[in-house]
């Protein structure tokens, strides 16, 4: 409701205006996701139970600085049915819109997610560990997506270093070699790639899981972290 005023007759005057918002102020889409690994296949996988249109609204003035985004409302999906779902085809006549979608810098580390079971731990030395001994666990390079032989896998898992050390009484240099493991618990995000789709028949979407990597952080010499990268590959629907 906006109040106006009337200088002439010294009336105000009560209008009712609707406000509706348009594509323009629709900025993304929000989603809640559980991530859960399924331990009879050795997968994760991922169930959408809600997710909500964010628009930018401002405080009072359409400077951007003033803008923030808000959810008016959830969407709530379908309830999880305890196995997986019908993978939807591109090729469907009712699949109108269709995104990839690549989780970035926003990865939250998995230890910082709330369990909601967490019966076998940890899960990621028990992956790392099916990575490095069963050959037909395939899994992919990310640069071009061809099958990463079991060799390679092993080499990226672990690695044999030659360290020098010093004795500062006898002025003696010993050469040892050390064998070095990537452990579950260096292994702690998850690069997510989902198929986002809209079904113009059921007017809903669609959320599908398509691959994801385990990543691992790169550190420098003095034990800094540079960047993360992912170990391989692994597609849900291979």
């Amino acid at each position: 409701t906006i109040t106006t005023f009337d200088p002439e007759t010294f009336k105000e005057a009560t209008a009712i205006v609707y406000n509706c918002w348009g594509l323009e102020s629709l900025a993304q889409v929000r989603v809640r996701q559980i991530l859960f690994y399924r331990d009879k296949s050795d997968e994760f996988e991922l169930y959408t139970y809600a997710f909500a249109p964010i628009i930018m609204r401002n405080y009072g003035s359409d400077l951007i600085e003033n803008l923030y985004p808000y959810a008016p409302f959830w969407f709530k999906m379908p309830p999880y049915r305890g196995k997986k779902t019908k993978v939807v085809s591109l090729e469907d006549d009712n699949i109108s819109l269709a995104r990839r979608m690549r989780t970035g810098t926003n990865m939250p580390p998995l230890d910082s997610l709330r369990p909601y079971k967490d019966f076998k731990r940890p899960i990621m030395q028990q992956y790392l560990n099916r990575l490095q001994s069963d050959p037909a666990f395939k899994v992919r390079d990310g640069f071009d997506w061809s099958i990463m032989p079991l060799e390679t896998r092993k080499s990226y898992l672990s690695r044999t270093d030659t360290v020098v050390t010093f004795d500062p009484e006898t002025y003696e240099e010993k050469v040892e070699v050390v064998h070095v493991s990537l452990q579950g618990q260096e292994v702690m995000k998850l690069r997510l790639v989902q198929d986002w789709l809209w079904d113009d028949r059921q007017q809903y979407p669609i959320f599908q899981l398509y691959a994801f990597a385990p990543m691992q952080t790169v550190r420098d010499q003095n034990g800094n972290p540079r960047f993360d990268r992912p170990i391989f590959w692994r597609l849900v629907r291979d």
